[in-house]
């Protein structure tokens, strides 16, 4: 029951969106966290654990990350709002001329942010209602399996 009013009262309501990219700074650690069913199950694991759940697994079970790196990320609101508009559409209009490359496949977007971060452009993205103005760094994109934490384990 207490699990349940978790999913309706708190994960829920905030988590409204599905949001496959995760954006991690290095040596910093992540700034934006994904936002899908993988990270529904982090956040349950943990919830169940806290409620006394003793949990484990034979095997490690892996899940897929999508991580997009940066040197930098800050709330877009931070800047003035013309200029931010500004920025954002010259970052949509990159990536629409990567646009057909990407839909056939989603790492191609790492052309296109080669090419934005080349030209000095600053990327953008939306989490959880809020802007972010998003630094780009080498590499980039990568696609990875990485171990899903069971809890007490954390990562």
């Amino acid at each position: 029951r207490r699990f349940a009013q978790w999913v309706k009262d708190e994960w829920q309501p905030r988590y409204k969106t599905f949001n496959p990219l995760e954006i991690v700074v290095p040596n910093v650690g992540v700034a934006v966290r994904s936002r899908m069913c993988h990270d529904f199950v982090t956040d349950a694991l943990a919830v169940l654990y806290a409620e006394g759940a003793v949990l484990g697994a034979e095997e490690p079970i892996f899940r897929d990350h999508i991580l997009i790196y940066a040197s930098l990320v800050r709330p877009a609101a931070e800047e003035p709002r013309w200029a931010r508009q500004r920025r954002w559409m010259r970052y949509l209009r990159l990536l629409h001329m990567y646009m057909e490359s990407i839909k056939a496949q989603f790492t191609h977007g790492r052309t296109a942010f080669l090419a934005g971060w080349k030209l000095g452009l600053p990327g953008y993205w939306n989490a959880l209602d809020t802007d972010y103005r998003v630094h780009l760094a080498p590499p980039f994109l990568n696609y990875c399996y990485l171990p899903l934490a069971i809890p007490p384990k954390t990562y």
